[in-house]
């Protein structure tokens, strides 16, 4: 049967197959059989049998591959048909009626069976499922019990599974290991379990045994139960022997948090049959049918907990209490620290609470004023914006250094910072800090964004250092800046030296610690003289 619809997709099939019958003539691939290696729902119950039936999920796999692999329509499929297109049909139309965790469930027993007809030389090929990818599952948080339910739940439980639910909460193991547990493997004179087996199996889930301590209050529940038991498991069954896995402990852990009245809600339901009315209220007071007008009976809701959330309780209290997260790796004898931290991360004290409790809206919290000061390591606003200076790399560094270790970057201007030398002058060593404060709003600005330059309101484009574009435009209001903000501090117009002007020998350097202190009038800058192999600042053009 050709699935080719049209011309070119036959073609293409055509060549495809071409490929492959020369491969097969060459020796570099083996010829399929002529049968075409079967059917899917053959190459599953093969491997049902000779692989999965020696497996502990034997089990728990078994009646879903019956339901819903075998004798569907992908399983009357031959194996050599089977494309990445027909997988997705089919667990796309179970996608419809099942959940995501079924479907990739569905997924992974096909890619199982046909990796294992691969490795034995039964199917010749390649694996369609591989292709198809796995359905995003939505990650949820694990339920626990409080620290407050703890003692009123175990009260609560039946005498005969409170030592079993005991040992539960205080070492976190699994069911299976609890019901698989003996005598030998509990030393109370040590004060230690060795978890070695599940169930009926001589190996656990991640398939190594564990040691781990007992705890001080676990202990009277562990010679209790162990000298009720007369034979060698301390949790038989009532005829002694092993208790079955299918025993439905979560219904005994639900029961507990009924009568100790740990409640999400009440159900009231009527009784009378046929009827069925049902109403969800907060709570147990006595409702009539609306229906029959008999009286509705009140049934307390619980949270759908099971019996493994008992060892989510364990992680999640000792996470709460301040343990240290390898420990408590170690104590849930997770293979990977990250599923730990995945899983309970979030329940250790103080997580992220210092990052969110930054945010402070309400009065009395800092202004934002003040956020910006503590980001720049300042301690107060300036009075007059720091003068552009002529800095060497050195001083970029000692001042990079400084706002790195959190101490307070002095500007360039500032008395005790440190000035360039006067002989060499590069756009790369000329500072010109972001102006605010009301002289921003009065004249023009010039602000650094790296090696470049930004004029303007703040929304301009970068103006690269060394550009004509900079020497044009950037230094006249730069210049304008200066000649405004000593008008408005009552000194005469004066420029700030040292852009672009090289010192004579003998001659006073300028002072930069001050705009009333600036020495000269106002006037264009002489270019220093084109003799460095880098990029060299030029003044422009006089008018």
């Amino acid at each position: 049967m050709c699935d080719a619809r049209t011309k070119g997709q036959a073609v293409k099939l055509l060549r495809e197959i071409q490929v492959a019958e020369d491969r097969a003539r060459n020796g570099l691939d083996k010829r399929p059989p002529r049968d075409g290696g079967g059917t899917v729902d053959a190459m599953v119950t093969w491997w049902v049998e000779k692989f999965l039936s020696k497996r502990a999920s034997f089990s728990q796999c078994i009646g879903t591959i019956r339901r819903h692999i075998i004798g569907s329509k992908l399983g009357a499929r031959r194996l050599v048909d089977v494309t990445p297109g027909h997988v997705e049909a089919f667990l796309e139309e179970k996608s419809a009626d099942f959940s995501t965790e079924t479907v990739n469930h569905l997924r992974g027993y096909l890619s199982r069976a046909f990796n294992v007809a691969l490795r034995t030389q039964r199917f010749v090929g390649a694996n369609p499922v591989t292709s198809v990818p796995k359905r995003k599952v939505p990650k949820r948080l694990p339920d626990y019990l409080r620290p407050e339910e703890v003692v009123p739940v175990l009260a609560n439980v039946p005498d005969r599974w409170r030592c079993l639910f005991a040992a539960a909460l205080y070492t976190g193991m699994r069911k299976g290991e609890l019901l698989g547990l003996r005598k030998e493997d509990v030393d109370l004179g040590a004060r230690l379990i060795t978890i070695r087996r599940s169930h009926d199996r001589d190996t656990t889930k991640g398939g190594h045994a564990d040691a781990i301590p007992i705890n001080d209050e676990l202990t009277p529940y562990l010679e209790v139960a162990m000298a009720a038991s007369k034979t060698e498991l301390v949790f038989p069954g009532r005829d002694g022997r092993l208790v079955s896995r299918r025993v439905q402990l979560e219904q005994v852990l639900r029961r507990a948090l009924r009568r100790a009245n740990i409640l999400t809600g009440w159900r009231h339901s009527c009784r009378r049959k046929g009827c069925g009315h049902v109403v969800q209220a907060p709570d147990a007071e006595i409702r009539w049918c609306p229906k029959c007008k008999m009286k509705l009976w009140p049934v307390g809701e619980v949270r759908r907990s099971r019996f493994h959330h008992i060892r989510h309780t364990t992680a999640s209290l000792l996470i709460m209490a301040g343990a240290d997260l390898a420990a408590v790796q170690r104590i849930m004898r997770h293979t990977d620290p990250r599923i730990t931290m995945e899983f309970y991360g979030h329940l250790a004290p103080g997580y992220l609470r210092c990052a969110i409790d930054r945010l402070a809206f309400e009065s009395g919290s800092p202004a934002p004023d003040q956020y910006a000061r503590a980001a720049a390591g300042t301690s107060g606003a300036r009075s007059h914006p720091a003068p552009p200076v002529c800095c060497t790399r050195a001083a970029d560094r000692e001042i990079t250094r400084r706002r790195a270790t959190g101490r307070p970057a002095k500007a360039p201007g500032d008395s005790g910072a440190i000035l360039g030398r006067g002989e060499r002058i590069r756009t790369s060593d000329i500072l010109l800090p972001n102006l605010r404060g009301d002289h921003s709003r009065r004249c023009d600005t010039v602000a650094t964004v790296g090696d470049d330059y930004r004029v303007g309101s703040g929304r301009s484009p970068a103006v690269p250092a060394g550009s004509k574009k900079y020497q044009r435009f950037c230094y006249p209001v730069a210049t304008r800046f200066w000649r405004g903000l000593a008008a408005g501090s009552g000194a005469a117009n004066r420029s700030p030296p040292g852009l672009g002007q090289q010192p004579r020998d003998g001659a006073p350097r300028p002072d930069h610690t001050h705009p009333e202190r600036l020495g000269g009038p106002l006037r264009r800058a002489e270019p220093p003289p084109y003799r460095e192999r880098g990029r060299c600042w030029r003044s422009p053009r006089s008018a």
